[in-house]
């Protein structure tokens, strides 16, 4: 008597599936890393260790992985992190979103306003927790003593009499403050 099945001994080993781990990751700042790892699968869910992969991304741009699956955020957006053993591949998602942590008020031209009457403009940014900036965040400013200066929402800040005064800017409940001083 003989006897025959459809799988043979080595069709067990081929790969099937690739898992990917972790299979989401959730950065909230750029310049954030992780290290993806993938295991090829057989029909049977054994792994099959030893095998080469091939790291990608798509789109690319969003997030960069290296050869060994290291990943580092580069740009907010979506995108999969792509892990190809034996030509299947296993697939991560990864949402990138800047978190605000700190605001920041760049005075690049000095803080003092040589006359009443006379203006000077405040930069204000938004940083996530590794300092990069996050785009389109919306500021709130306000001057504490607007009868020595005051503030337009888009960051002129004019000298109404002699003194100082401290401006405040706002984003993601987060704040600076940085004292403009009105010479006479």
């Amino acid at each position: 008597m003989t006897s025959t099945t459809c799988e043979s001994p080595a069709g067990l080993q081929d790969v099937v599936f690739v898992q990917v781990t972790p299979q989401t990751w959730n950065p909230t700042a750029l310049g954030d890393t992780t290290r993806f790892t993938a295991v090829a699968k057989t029909g049977l869910r054994r792994t099959i260790p030893d095998l080469p992969i091939t790291w990608s991304s798509d789109p690319p741009g969003v997030v960069f992985v290296a050869d060994d699956g290291s990943a580092l955020a580069y740009t907010t957006g979506t995108a999969q992190v792509r892990a190809s053993i034996s030509g299947v591949t296993g697939t991560a998602a990864v949402s990138i979103v800047q978190i605000v942590e700190s605001v920041v008020i760049l005075t690049y031209f000095g803080n003092t306003i040589s006359a009443v009457g006379d203006s000077l403009h405040l930069y204000v940014d938004a940083l996530d927790r590794n300092a990069f900036s996050v785009p389109g965040t919306t500021y709130t400013l306000l001057s504490l003593n607007p009868s020595v200066a005051d503030i337009t929402l888009n960051g002129w800040v004019k000298g109404v009499s002699p003194g100082t005064a401290d401006i405040v800017a706002m984003a993601a409940a987060k704040a600076d403050t940085a004292p403009v001083h009105v010479l006479p």
